[in-house]
């Protein structure tokens, strides 16, 4: 997966919850089956 190019989001984690202010859970649900452009990538300390 490279920058500019195009995905589509087939899931979510089954132990994704919501947080009080942001709501993770219930915006990736939202957002399930949409396509979407790769903007940019984030190195995340202890993941691979």
């Amino acid at each position: 997966m490279e920058v500019g190019d195009q995905v589509i989001l087939i899931g979510i984690p089954s132990n994704l919850k919501d947080d009080e202010k942001l709501q993770t859970r219930a915006l990736f649900e939202k957002c399930v089956g949409k396509s979407f452009v790769v903007v940019g990538f984030e190195t995340v300390e202890g993941l691979p």
